[in-house]
């Protein structure tokens, strides 16, 4: 069965409204009410007043996707983004433990080289010293 007429015309929200047949729809670039359709079935022409709209379960879980999601302020993106920040900081702190520690097994590597060389110089200063008092030993015999 075939009708005749015109789409229906109106505003939602202040903006203009796409009609087809019955159906008057949101426009798409209100992020508020995106998506909503009113079936109009009166036959008179005029305002027909105001209606008052309330989310449903959907719209509320999508809402609390996008709040949670945001790439900018999303608490999920906050949570990555502090993560992320310790991560950097317990990374930064283990870098500069190993270059200290890098630096003192340095400092203790010359030092014992150091003491081997000490030791290596008493030793054969001892070697001399025993030998000078043999030589004075068995020349006062």
């Amino acid at each position: 069965m075939a009708h005749t007429g015109q789409d229906v015309q109106g505003t939602i929200n202040g903006g203009v409204a796409l009609g087809s047949g019955q159906q008057l729809m949101a426009p798409f670039n209100d992020t508020t009410i995106r998506g909503l359709a009113l079936r109009i079935t009166s036959t008179g022409t005029g305002d027909f007043g105001n209606f008052t709209y309330s989310p449903g379960l959907a719209q509320r879980a999508q809402t609390a996707i996008s709040n949670a999601t945001d790439l900018i302020s999303g608490y999920l993106t906050s949570s990555e983004n502090d993560f992320k920040a310790r991560l950097k900081f317990v990374n930064d702190q283990v870098a500069s433990m190993e270059t200290r520690v890098t630096a003192y097994e340095t400092r203790l590597r010359q030092q014992y080289a150091t003491l081997e060389a000490t030791i290596s110089t008493l030793k054969s200063q001892s070697t001399f010293l025993t030998n000078q008092v043999n030589s004075m030993n068995k020349s006062g015999n």
